[in-house]
């Protein structure tokens, strides 16, 4: 017969059968007297002889027996960070040795994308946000002779930081010279700040004054990101730049007499963009007009 066993049972009786009455041996490796010891033999096969000898006609017979020593499942689990932001996925890595298969759990209310495969993802829960943090285990399966191995991995969950962009206007001519400020309930002395204005420019400060040189319409946006590695995006933010008019005129004629005094003027002004010049606005250099 085939006998298993784990590494890490305790030595056991090895038993003749039927019980001799002259002399009997047990020979192979692991085994001492009679007794068979997994740790001493070793993972692997091994095969135990019992030998018997006839006391009458020492006469001997032999029989023998196969026995397997498993090796003990070993498992490994990993995070890309222990450090987790609170409703972010993250990922779990596993190792298994001695073992078919990986059983993951979790002390928390979250959900995990697989929780038999090697890799997997877990999306912290409410309850995990609220207590900022909870404990994954991972549990070898198809565990053969051995009892299951368990490695646990404690996560500490932080806070995604607030983001929300204001300005002190939204609109106007060109050049537009805007004061953004960056609201956030962060840490200003250990966050970062990235500011991006439309136009291929960008700030690391975290209320930065900005002008848009050119007409048009322009996204901005603000990211905080805080020292535990935790992002927010803010709302982006619609900027309009209106064309500044070109101011140009003409006359029916640029000299003239007190017996001629009507002059027709003409509005020759352009604007390059969208939008249209609605006002106009004329001085004659004489106190009346």
């Amino acid at each position: 017969p085939n006998v298993g066993n784990c590494i890490t049972a305790p030595e056991f009786n090895l038993i003749g059968s039927p019980t001799p009455v002259g002399s009997s041996v047990f020979a192979g490796s692991g085994v001492t007297g009679n007794r068979f010891n997994p740790s001493t033999a070793g993972p692997g096969w091994h095969l135990v002889t019992y030998t018997y000898t006839s006391p009458a006609t020492q006469c001997t017979n032999d029989d023998t027996v196969n026995i397997f020593v498993q090796e003990q499942p070993d498992i490994q689990i990993s995070s890309n960070s222990t450090d987790a932001c609170e409703g972010i996925p993250f990922t779990l890595n596993s190792t298994v040795v001695n073992a078919g298969g990986i059983q993951w759990t979790s002390n928390g209310d979250g959900s995990f994308s697989s929780n038999s495969s090697p890799n997997t993802t877990y999306t912290p829960g409410p309850n995990d946000n609220a207590n900022k943090g909870f404990s994954i285990s991972g549990v070898t399966t198809q565990n053969g002779y051995c009892p299951a191995e368990t490695e646990n991995l404690n996560i500490t969950i932080y806070p995604i930081p607030t983001a929300v962009i204001a300005s002190d206007k939204i609109n106007g001519c060109e050049p537009l010279d805007i004061s953004f400020q960056g609201i956030t309930d962060a840490d200003p002395a250990t966050s970062t700040f990235e500011w991006t204005f439309g136009d291929g420019n960008s700030s690391t400060q975290q209320n930065p004054q900005y002008v848009f040189n050119n007409d048009g319409s322009y996204v901005v946006n603000f990211r905080v990101t805080s020292v535990n590695g935790c992002e927010r995006q803010a709302v982006p933010l619609g900027i309009e730049v209106w064309p500044m008019p070109e101011a140009a005129m003409d006359a029916s004629r640029w000299r003239t007499t007190v017996a001629m005094t009507d002059i027709n003027f003409f509005d020759r002004s352009s604007l390059t963009g969208a939008g249209a010049i609605t006002q106009y606005e004329w001085s004659f250099g004489d106190p009346d007009n």
